[in-house]
């Protein structure tokens, strides 16, 4: 396969300028003779450590800006492509013709060894697939590379809890006694709102101050959640005015079932009411 030959000097601006040193990557509204300087400014770095393929990380950033990408969108580019070069440099590759695809899953065991978080090496990985992609284009890379791309699985975040002084004011606001319960159990047993919309009365135990959970939702495991005392008190106000013919504890208008639609618009409706719908 042959190399396509990448002008040194094309797209660079030809008066010369030496960017400052505190230049920030990240500005908005850079005129092209700023952005052309700090691609210099990360050639030049790329340069000082005798990394392959210069010229067609000089072409791929030039690419970036004609297509008027963001600079923090070069800078994150050139970050993970030097680390990439610097990699394929201790395995003794000679030419971004040679790399494999056991380039690219070792680089993702080299990260992780380093300690690197699984988003972080994720990120860095769809910017290295990024500029293969493009060297595939040119007929640099073997297309291969591109085929059932590698993937890094990024946990799933903890959703993020309240704040005491915010639960206090939501709870301040809450009018009708089914809401009212329905909120401070998702808020005080950390149940997941599928698994509360489909509990039935009973999975209620509330003399042990539990509800039993038969299939959890994600593992389709068994649970116990535990009940406050607070949690409590609104249930028993509830189950006093419910119907008792219900087979569901929560239940919508009519007697029907209770969706997960309505009751995210009933919680944003308190949210806004107690003025927290803005802390997302």
């Amino acid at each position: 396969m042959s190399v396509a030959h990448v002008p040194q000097a094309e797209f660079l601006n030809p008066q010369p300028f030496n960017p400052p040193d505190n230049l920030s990557d990240g500005s908005e509204g850079l005129n092209p003779s700023l952005k052309n300087c700090l691609i210099e400014k990360y050639l030049t770095r790329l340069g000082k450590n005798d990394l392959l393929g210069e010229p067609y990380v000089k072409d791929y950033l030039h690419d970036q800006k004609r297509r008027n990408c963001r600079p923090n969108t070069s800078r994150c580019s050139f970050s993970a492509l030097k680390l990439f070069l610097s990699y394929l440099k201790e395995r003794g590759r000679t030419s971004l013709e040679t790399i494999t695809r056991e380039d690219l899953s070792s680089l993702i065991e080299y990260e992780q060894d380093r300690g690197m978080q699984p988003n972080t090496v994720s990120t860095r990985l769809r910017w290295v697939y990024a500029f293969v992609s493009y060297l595939v284009d040119r007929e640099v890379a073997h297309p291969n590379l591109l085929k059932r791309k590698l993937r890094v699985k990024i946990p799933e975040a903890l959703p993020r809890a309240m704040d005491p002084e915010d639960v206090q004011q939501l709870l301040a606001v809450l009018e009708k006694p089914r809401d009212r319960a329905m909120i401070l159990v998702l808020l005080r047993t950390g149940m997941c709102i599928w698994e509360l919309l489909a509990t039935r009365m009973s999975e209620v135990h509330l003399r042990e101050k539990q509800i039993i959970i038969l299939e959890a939702q994600k593992t389709r495991v068994g649970r116990v959640a535990y009940l406050s005392e607070d949690a409590c008190k609104a249930l028993t106000v509830w189950l006093n005015k419910r119907d008792p013919a219900m087979e569901r504890l929560f239940y919508g208008r009519g007697s029907q079932r209770l969706g997960y639609t309505a009751a995210r618009v009933m919680f944003g409706k308190y949210l806004e009411k107690a003025g927290l719908e803005h802390k997302g």
